[in-house]
């Protein structure tokens, strides 16, 4: 029997259960999680969210079916034109290579394509100073025709500013504690 790469839709925010519950059952199944950062009160707090809401993406073949729609929170299929969706293992692979890792990841809803093929755009800053060239990796970009979404991932900007800040610590640092800098001599 032929094992495919299928949709389910969850009751919100019970991702979780299902694929808790799956797990239990033996069936192969994914649902990306991202960390998301938002901010209560003062604090900046890390979350994990699901990247596509109320989806899991389950490998099953007809038999199996059967025990997936009993999973607590399922809803149903997704379906594209009165079929199931069935997505591509390149296209999943793809998807868990950008949630482990990227942190900000956001989504774009695009033309559903089933027959387009997946698509890998990488951002890139290059400079050019002093003889030497440099690469700096910005993000990158995933078209995902069989869902109609592009997934992109950009370079995490709170680890550039820990970067700077720590590179300005050690800089000031021995100046503070130099008596010449402090008194002035």
């Amino acid at each position: 029997m032929e094992r495919n790469w299928l949709i389910i839709s969850t009751k919100q925010k019970q991702e979780e259960n299902v694929v808790e519950y799956l797990t239990r059952k033996r069936i192969q199944n994914f649902c990306p999680f991202v960390k998301v950062a938002r901010k209560q009160g003062s604090k900046n707090i890390i979350e994990s969210q699901p990247l596509f809401t109320s989806f899991v993406f389950i490998s099953v073949n007809e038999t199996e079916m059967q025990i997936v729609k009993k999973a607590p929170s399922f809803v149903n299929m997704v379906y594209w034109l009165t079929k199931p969706i069935i997505i591509k293992q390149e296209e999943i692979n793809a998807i868990k290579m950008m949630a482990e890792n990227y942190l900000n990841i956001r989504l774009e809803k695009i033309k559903v394509c089933i027959n387009d093929k997946i698509s890998l755009t990488e951002e890139n800053i290059t400079n050019f100073k002093n003889n030497v060239l440099s690469v700096t990796h910005q993000g990158i970009t995933v078209t995902v025709p069989s869902l109609g979404y592009k997934i992109i991932g950009n370079r995490e900007k709170s680890n550039e500013m820990i970067t700077q800040k720590n590179t300005l610590i050690r800089t000031l640092i021995p100046k503070i504690l130099n008596p010449r800098f402090l008194f002035g001599f």
